[in-house]
């Protein structure tokens, strides 16, 4: 079935501020944490002329919108990129009757471009962006999707060249960046990086969660996409809106986790939806698009301290805070906020269903440090430190620590290894078993270096393994499914 289509005012007041640099001849970008809808905005124009005519009215026919890719880019060097520039524009021309006939000259200019060393990819650029520019009053946004890598990575040549190239067609060209990062955090500053930041820059939007009215759609787009489709009803759409604050990629992973939206009234949404892998991969990707400086800042919020410094205003900005009537400051959600607590270690005990520690009241002070299990976000905190493991190391750990004191047999703990090999790879193919023995012993090695007795982690019959009871013998533990 297909997607309900997107309403004109979708986005429209990131949109309208778009439009109006463009009509000025002046580039922007766009920044927004990861799932927050850059590339649904850029798309929207690129593929709807309608959306395009209400915004740019008249001069939407004059308007080329030459969006690339940058995660599908052959490389981050000048001839991947001035190629996919050629490629984009050859593609939007060929799409018009009124410049059928200069598809021949774009496509050869493309075709050079794109042969083995594409010395002349600049030029070829330039040449094809002339051609276009004589047969008409054309204006020529180029949309960077995706370029934090890009930008990170490419030579200094490619910064001047984008610079001079927006120079030479002035007003009639402009570039529009979207990335998780404000791009002066992305390389350090330098002549070259300076010439094309500074006329990005000067007009720069955060795009931030869906208003109410767009986050609704988007449910009834995802519900529409059913094989069954069930329409939510006003309550369950609002809950879910809450419950992620409209976050683009939680509203999705919510939907999906909430069972389309039939748990969506349950008391215990908030508890589903912390507790699903999908919803915490989405607060990870929202956390890993910030600064060292913002995660403080996050802490200090759920601590209920003011956010001090530049992460005050970008994460207000980003629509992640909000400033409440005594300086401090409440996360967009719910469901981040919960992250967040795991993130800063201050689990809230009213958000740990499912949860499982061993307890001894007259035991004496642990010896060992403590555990922190978070099953849903596949976070590990030994002794209040995060400690970074691969998926498969993740797997191994939740299945001998739900069993410690017992074996594991083998069988099971390669079901959850391959498991993990679905969605991260460890490089050896279809050898699980041995993922899984490189797996444990690394496990073994991360658990022992932080302070756990020897041997933590001991062979069991059939190939299996065990975790010592030890691990958590005084109750200085937390497991949370």
């Amino acid at each position: 079935m297909p997607d309900l289509p997107l309403p004109l005012s979708f986005r429209s007041e990131i949109i309208e501020l778009i439009a109006e640099s463009i009509r000025a001849g002046e580039s922007c970008a766009l920044v927004g944490v990861g799932s927050s809808g850059k590339s649904n905005i850029v798309r929207f124009l690129r593929d709807r002329a309608d959306a395009r005519e209400h915004h740019f009215g008249d001069s939407a026919r004059r308007l080329l919108w030459l969006m690339i890719d940058c995660n599908a880019l052959d490389s981050y060097d000048e001839a991947g990129l001035f190629t996919a520039m050629i490629d984009s524009l050859t593609r939007a021309v060929a799409a018009r009757s009124d410049l059928g006939a200069l598809t021949q000259t774009l496509d050869g200019l493309y075709r050079e471009s794109a042969s083995p060393g594409g010395a002349r990819a600049f030029r070829n650029l330039h040449r094809a962006i002339e051609t276009v520019r004589t047969a008409g009053d054309f204006q020529f946004a180029f949309v960077l999707d995706d370029c934090d890598k890009l930008i990170q990575v490419a030579p200094p040549s490619l910064l001047r060249r984008l610079r001079a190239l927006r120079d030479e067609f002035k007003y009639k060209l402009v570039y529009i960046t979207a990335t998780r990062r404000e791009l002066h955090r992305l390389r350090p500053h330098s002549p070259e990086f300076e010439s094309f930041f500074e006329i990005v820059v000067a007009r720069s939007f955060a795009i931030g969660p869906y208003g109410e009215a767009d986050a609704r759609f988007m449910l009834d787009r995802l519900a529409a996409r059913l094989p069954t489709p069930r329409a939510l009803d006003s309550l369950e759409s609002r809950m879910l809106v809450q419950a992620t604050g409209g976050h683009g990629g939680l509203l999705k992973a919510a939907f999906f986790a909430s069972r389309a939206g039939e748990r969506a009234l349950d008391p215990d949404l908030i508890d589903v939806l912390i507790n699903d892998s999908s919803v915490m991969d989405e607060c990870r990707k929202i956390w890993e698009s910030l600064e060292e400086e913002d995660h403080e800042g996050l802490a200090a919020a759920v601590a209920g301290k003011p956010i001090g410094g530049e992460a005050r205003n970008a994460l207000m900005a980003k629509g992640l805070t909000r400033e409440r009537t005594d300086g401090t400051h409440a996360l967009f959600c719910p469901v981040f906020e919960a992250y967040v607590n795991q993130k800063a270690g201050l689990a809230h005990p009213e958000r740990s269903a499912g949860e499982a520690s061993a307890q001894s009241k007259d035991a004496a002070p642990p010896k060992e440090p403590r555990l922190d299990i978070y099953q849903g976000s596949r976070l590990v905190r030994i002794g209040g430190k995060e400690v970074n493991m691969t998926r498969a190391e993740f797997e191994v750990l939740c299945a001998l620590f739900e069993k410690r004191g017992r074996d594991v047999r083998r069988e099971d703990l390669l079901e959850r290894v391959l498991t993990a090999e679905t969605y991260e790879p460890s490089g050896l193919g279809a050898n699980v078993d041995k993922t899984l023995d490189r797996a444990t012993l690394e496990l073994k090695a991360k658990l022992e270096a932080r302070g756990f007795a020897k041997p933590i982690i001991v062979s069991a019959g059939g190939g299996g393994y065990r975790m010592q009871e030890a691990v958590s013998p005084k109750g200085d533990s937390h497991f949370q499914k």
